[in-house]
């Protein structure tokens, strides 16, 4: 495979996303006069000019955004091996430096302003501070000196997502890419389900035990049609709703592929760390795999910053971009067993390559063998950019291989920075493009029993093992057609008890049972900025979201087990700095975004807003929750026990799906607080069916 490399941003196209003197709109406008292939919807013919001026936008954007941590005069501190560059909150900034960024210090005094340029790369960010790595001979003669510096992104990523277009676009076909038709195939294994829900040949009737026996029916019929791959090389999809076992199907598909195939290859492909590590800990926790058979690469710079988990570094390790010709035949293990400078003939071997989509494409640097996987899956592919899919997928074996994507097109997509990219759709991953072409979309006269989708494409999970029944029925009302099953009792599960325990601190009346596990606390707030910052804060729902925790504290319940969601960086730090003032630990507090993936006993909500002069604005940039069905999925969807929502019901209310959510604690004696408006008080709602009304089309 060849090594990907250069892509620069065109000249015209850089000039264009440059000017100071054009305002946004204007840019767009140049954009759709100069750029012909975004004059036309996405098609086989633009597909690659399309997405690489996409990968351009976000490359330029890259580089706005971290010219802000440029400075004219700025002195490094020695810090062992390192020079240290203090920046105030450079940890918490958004969008940050990373490690691989380049910094170019520069005599600030030199004429001209032609002073000698000194290279160096990230290596560590700190919380106030950033460590980077010079020549040798800079690092000796440096004495406390004042420099000019600026930064440079490191352009990988966009180089392996520039590469992997045209091998994809080359090898596999834009009938693979915008597929209109199955070719139906004979199946690799001609499977069933039999009558004891274990699988089995057709012919011999062989049957095949399950390795985890707590897999329901739905999630079989998955990893069955997956291992027949009868539509292949088309993309499988795995549709999985929040807490319905997804990573556990996939988990149980990777075994039977190990063991019914005995040729196979399997790489699984994530969009974060945070999902590889939980990928190889499931594996690692199965016990079926031996811990030869399979590997989890990590980039430098995630070991550099002792990011790896300890107990994941003996299955982990890094790949030697070097010519195996131009380097010592050496792996080096660590104390803690991560082996460092793998090379190509040390990669090949593994039954299964584990790696976020991006680290994966360092295969590309060493010339990894095209067509060696049998089986590409892609965890959280609604999370990944289109681009960063197709790296993966430029591995996979063309006349045989099969390509799952598991992920939930209900949920958060892939994070964009450039607005002209993402409203222009680069935001939409590979999953949700997909599912919305007439192939993968639903067809309920046709396939009635699989919630209409064609088994063949898709298979949708349904059994949801998360929440207690009167929380999952809102999210699977508002976002999944009321399609999600309850594995979790209102009575009697872990959850269930949970609820019993807290729910005397809850100021509702509702007297129900099973007992209600949402509540919604209207709050009549002001949100407020500062002068320091864009963000939004509101302390009245700050001190609500504190006292509810000072309850659940008495309670006896523990800190890990509660999530805080905000979608304002201002409003998490007001509710940290007051549990910091009376020394109270603390939750997660973060945005929606930290939340998706994960769950918590109770989540705290705290909407914010109070004003709807800024609601277009937030919905430009992509904040806040209203208008945003997508986070406010995530965000109800976190929750197994306790749900509280705190907000404004009058503002809310304006929004059809907040509407919903207020009728759901109004109908259940849920909701307390402030008054509600007339137009809300139960009263006036009594006779109103919830589908129909919407308080926004009145206003």
């Amino acid at each position: 495979m060849d090594v990907p490399g250069g892509y620069q941003v065109p000249d015209e196209l850089k000039q264009i996303l440059l000017n100071p003197s054009m305002s946004r709109n204007q840019i767009d406008e140049e954009l759709d006069r100069t750029q012909r292939c975004l004059q036309h919807p996405l098609c086989p013919e633009n597909y690659k000019a399309v997405f690489k001026t996409f990968l351009w936008m976000e490359d330029v954007q890259c580089e706005i955004s971290i010219a802000r941590f440029n400075v004219d005069r700025a002195h490094f501190t020695r810090e062992d091996s390192y020079l240290a560059l203090r920046i105030e909150n450079v940890a918490e900034s958004r969008p940050s430096l990373i490690p691989g960024d380049k910094l170019v210090a520069t005599t600030p005094w030199a004429a001209n302003n032609h002073g000698l340029a000194n290279g160096a790369f990230i290596h560590k960010i700190l919380k106030h501070k950033i460590l980077v790595k010079f020549s040798e001979h800079f690092h000796e003669k440096y004495n406390g000196e004042d420099h000019k510096i600026t930064f440079q992104p490191t352009r990988g990523a966009f180089q392996k997502q520039h590469h992997a277009i045209n091998c994809v676009t080359s090898a596999m076909g834009l009938d693979f890419l915008f597929p209109t038709k199955i070719n139906i195939r004979e199946p690799w294994m001609d499977l069933k389900i039999n009558e004891n829900g274990n699988l089995a040949t057709n012919d011999f009737d062989n049957e095949f035990n399950w390795h985890n026996p707590m897999l329901n029916p739905i999630q079989k019929e998955a990893i069955k049609n997956i291992l027949r791959s009868e539509a292949r090389p088309l993309p499988y999809i795995i549709f999985g709703p929040p807490g319905t076992g997804k990573t556990m199907t996939l988990i149980e598909l990777i075994h039977q592929i190990v063991k019914l195939f005995a040729d196979s290859r399997i790489m699984v492909a994530t969009p974060s760390n945070s999902s590889a590590n939980l990928i190889t800990e499931r594996i690692i926790n199965a016990k079926v795999l031996r811990p030869g058979e399979f590997i989890r690469i990590v980039g430098l710079n995630y070991v550099e910053q002792e990011l790896v988990p300890e107990h994941l570094a003996p299955y982990c390790g890094t790949v030697d971009i070097a010519s195996e010709r131009t380097v010592k035949d050496e792996v080096i293990t660590t104390e803690s067993g991560l082996k460092h400078k793998l090379q190509l003939k040390h990669l090949g071997r593994h039954r299964i390559t584990i790696g976020t989509c991006v680290t994966l494409g360092t295969l590309m640097q060493i010339r990894f063998p095209r067509n060696h996987f049998t089986h590409i899956l892609i965890d959280e592919a609604g999370q990944c950019l289109e681009t960063e899919t197709l790296i993966p997928m430029t591995f996979i074996n063309q006349n045989c291989g099969t390509v799952v994507l598991a992920g939930d097109p209900m949920q958060l997509g892939p994070v964009v920075m450039s607005s002209h990219a993402s409203n222009r759709g680069f935001g939409t991953s590979m999953l949700v493009r997909l599912m919305d072409t007439p192939l993968y979309r639903t067809d309920k006269t046709r396939f009635p029993k699989t919630s209409g989708y064609n088994p063949r494409l898709v298979t949708k999970l349904r059994y949801n093992y998360r929440s207690v029944p009167s929380i999952l029925d809102i999210y699977s009302e508002l976002f999944y057609e009321s399609a999600l099953i309850a594995r979790i009792p209102a009575e009697g599960s872990d959850e269930a008890k949970f609820l019993d325990l807290v729910y005397d601190i809850l100021p509702i009346k509702s007297v129900q049972q099973p007992k209600c596990g949402f509540v919604f606390w209207g709050v009549n707030g002001v949100n407020k900025q500062t002068p320091e910052s864009p963000s939004w804060f509101n302390p009245a729902e700050a001190k609500s979201v504190f006292n509810m925790l000072l309850k659940l504290y008495k309670k006896g319940v523990r800190p890990e087990d509660i999530g805080v969601i905000t979608p304002y960086q201002q409003q998490a730090k007001t509710i940290r700095r007051i549990l910091e003032e009376s020394n109270l630990q603390r939750p997660k507090i973060g945005s929606v975004e930290e939340f998706q993936g994960q769950e918590r006993m109770v989540i705290l909500i705290s909407t914010v807003r109070t004003s709807k002069s800024q609601l277009l604005s937030d919905q430009q940039h992509a904040l806040g929750f209203v208008a945003s069905p997508k986070r406010l999925n995530v965000a109800i969807s976190r929750a197994r026990a306790l749900l509280i929502v705190f907000g404004s019901p009058q503002l809310l209310s304006a929004d059809k799906q907040w509407l919903k959510l207020l009728y759901a604690a109004i109908n259940n004696d849920t909701y307390c607080g402030c008054d509600l408006p007339d137009h809300l008080a139960p009263h006036a709602i009594s006779d109103r069916a919830i589908n129909g009304y919407n308080y926004a089309d009145e206003q």
